[in-house]
């Protein structure tokens, strides 16, 4: 926020209301966990950046607890922590292996603090019509938006085309949607053309692989990514 670190601008461009304040908290105490519960603010800062807690966990019990701390840092309404939770199942079941429309039409059981994260759980989003998705910056309708997509797609790039151009918050929906996305389909489910583009590609390849790496540590085994 203050320095630009790992902006490709070497500087802050935005940053949401919620995360600023929250950082704010941790400058002036030093609490990690230094998100607000207030249920007003309930953006979708702590699902954007969810996948590494994931992937970086060798149990299930052990990458949902990651994930739910991992939004605490910043969002941790009980909505905020329930779509965080959700998703990082949903993620966990597809890093297993399982198929994205197996998962997706029996949604993974999880905790449910607050009373909207029922209509994502009970399947409504496979059954919307394009005009009743809304890709607003509420955690609940970006993980209902990115579920939809990819739910109504049938490769990687559809489902990011077909996110973002929900428009409205349109790259925290494409950000989410990307990594439900790339655990279904993977590396070689991203077209090339958009990879040979991409800004600070060598960086980011590092930075998985050296998450890759951190997992083999962990586990023993060979992760790359």
């Amino acid at each position: 926020m203050n320095e630009g670190y790992l902006s490709c601008h070497d500087c802050c461009i935005d940053i949401g209301g919620t995360t600023r304040n929250a950082l704010k908290r941790f400058e002036q105490t030093g609490v990690s966990y230094a998100g607000t519960d207030n249920p007003f603010e309930s953006g979708n800062g702590g699902i954007m950046r969810l996948a590494p807690a994931i992937f970086a966990s060798m149990d299930r019990a052990k990458a949902l607890e990651h994930v739910i701390d991992s939004s605490r840092t910043t969002h941790a309404s009980a909505d905020c922590l329930d779509a965080a939770e959700l998703l990082g199942a949903i993620l966990w079941e597809l890093r297993e292996g399982k198929a994205l429309k197996a998962v997706l039409e029996d949604l993974p059981d999880t905790f449910e603090r607050g009373m909207k994260i029922g209509r994502i759980k009970r399947g409504f989003f496979r059954t919307l019509g394009r005009e009743q998705v809304s890709s607003s910056g509420y955690v609940i309708d970006t993980l209902e938006a990115a579920l939809w997509s990819c739910y109504h797609s049938e490769d990687f790039e559809a489902a990011l085309i077909t996110a973002v151009n929900l428009g409205d918050d349109a790259d925290t929906v494409g950000a989410v949607t990307g990594q439900i996305a790339g655990a279904a389909w993977g590396k070689s489910g991203i077209p090339s053309r958009w990879l040979n583009s991409l800004v600070w590609r060598s960086q980011i390849e590092d930075m998985a692989n050296g998450l890759g790496r951190l997992v083999s540590c962990i586990s023993g085994e060979e992760h790359a990514v």
